[in-house]
């Protein structure tokens, strides 16, 4: 398969795999993947469509707390990287999700815990994690593939570039 082909392969990838797909495969097992958890530590919390409720205390769960954006950028940054076996595309799509999937429980499991102490301190630490520390997060675990997999272009600038030097971008 030449270049060509990848690169509409790739770009197909993006339309298939849209952000509303994500978000429906993703937020679904999020919310019950934490329910569950949530029921080890607070036996009584309820499940009720997208809200937990947990010590009286109702958490809606959307899309924001399912991180669907922390998979997608993910996505993209592995689908618009040239040059990348597809073997490794699914290794560090799968890392990374896998990564994103145990950060995030591991958020929503210290967020719950912080619901004893009060409302204005779970909400300066939600806002503080979602924020700030999950974009950090999302980027060292890139800086983290683009190291194990031995990543050597960059993702869009490396297709124009070439496309650019080939002068096909333009005929």
């Amino acid at each position: 398969m030449n270049y060509y082909q990848k690169l509409i392969l790739r770009i197909s990838a993006l339309i298939l795999f849209s952000y509303s797909l994500f978000s429906y495969i993703i937020t679904p097992v999020s919310r019950y993947s934490f329910y569950l958890i949530s029921k080890i530590f607070y036996s009584q919390s309820i499940l009720t469509g997208s809200q937990i409720i947990i010590k009286n205390n109702f958490l809606t769960f959307n899309n924001a707390c399912a991180a669907i954006s922390a998979y997608y950028l993910i996505f993209i940054l592995t689908i618009l990287t040239k040059d990348i076996p597809l073997r490794n595309v699914i290794k560090m799509i799968g890392f990374g999700f896998g990564a994103i999937f145990i950060a995030n429980l591991i958020r929503l499991i210290f967020l719950i815990s912080l619901l004893d102490i009060g409302d204005k301190f779970f909400d300066f630490w939600h806002l503080l994690i979602w924020r700030i520390l999950a974009t950090l997060f999302v980027a060292l675990i890139w800086i983290l593939l683009i190291k194990r997999y031995k990543v050597r272009n960059v993702p869009i600038y490396s297709d124009l570039k070439y496309l650019i030097q080939n002068k096909k971008l333009f005929k």
